[in-house]
């Protein structure tokens, strides 16, 4: 079992050429050591990654999870001023929420015109030992921020049911 990376590069070519954030060219053929490692293994285990998002000024931002150790959290990542990645966290953001547990993918994150983040992704609490795929406990959960990733909300889209699981989340 190989470990996991969440990372980044970027074509300026549509595909033609490949390069680090910071502009730095990647020779083809890439390797997992090309790219800018976000997030890894080393860290977390059981990394996810679910899209890339651009907000106005073509800054990437990038959705990822770790479900384990328990409970599973995410983060959006993007560079900061000086290049270097910076992760926000958002599980505090679910904390208010009528239902506990981690925050997991799959999901998916857009802008709106306005430069408002929105991610859609689970919150989950399955008992220990439990596979989290289709879980009864999925319930959906829409994260926002209206302060390019400052602070970010979370709301339920649903009322919760314990008895069904609702997962699998779109935005467009």
């Amino acid at each position: 079992d190989k470990p996991r990376a969440v990372g980044y590069l970027q074509s300026p070519d549509f595909g033609k050429s490949w390069q680090r954030y910071d502009g730095t060219p990647v020779e083809l053929p890439a390797g997992a050591d090309s790219v800018t490692v976000v997030a890894g293994e080393k860290e977390f285990e059981g990394l996810r990654c679910a899209n890339i998002a651009v907000d106005s000024q073509g800054k990437p931002h990038l959705l990822y999870c770790a479900a384990s150790p328990w409970p599973s959290r995410a983060w959006i990542a993007r560079p900061g001023k000086s290049g270097e990645w910076q992760s926000l966290p958002l599980q505090e953001a679910a904390a208010g929420l009528p239902v506990e547990g981690g925050l997991i993918l799959p999901g998916c994150m857009t802008f709106d015109t306005e430069d408002r983040i929105h991610a859609a992704m689970s919150i989950i609490n399955p008992a220990k030992g439990e596979s989290t795929w289709g879980h009864a406990s999925n319930e959906v959960v829409l994260v926002q921020s209206s302060d390019r990733g400052e602070s970010f909300s979370a709301r339920l889209v649903a009322p919760p049911d314990p008895a069904s699981a609702r997962w699998l989340p779109n935005l467009e």
